[in-house]
């Protein structure tokens, strides 16, 4: 299983902003071991929960994006092509 962008923020924050312990947040983002929790966590971070939490490391976080496009035709006349008359 891989950590997602969010759960990973989210996880990371979490752990530095409570005494929560690691397999209690692996298992609230649905992981059945921290050992597996704590391999995605250090692909996404860089560093093991443990040595974030307990050297103060830096994490990644990400603010929701939100993008929207807007497609418009325009249809300009052209009078010197091919008028009638």
């Amino acid at each position: 299983m891989t950590i997602s962008i969010t759960a990973g923020a989210i996880a990371g924050s979490e752990l530095l902003a409570t005494d929560n312990k690691i397999i209690d947040i692996a298992l609230k983002y649905g992981y059945e071991s921290p050992d597996g929790f704590t391999k995605a966590f250090t692909r996404f971070h860089g560093s093991t929960p443990t040595a974030v939490r307990k050297d103060d490391l830096g994490i990644k976080f990400f603010s929701p994006l939100s993008v929207k496009f807007k497609l418009e035709a325009i249809r300009e006349e052209n009078d010197d092509v091919h008028k009638a008359g």
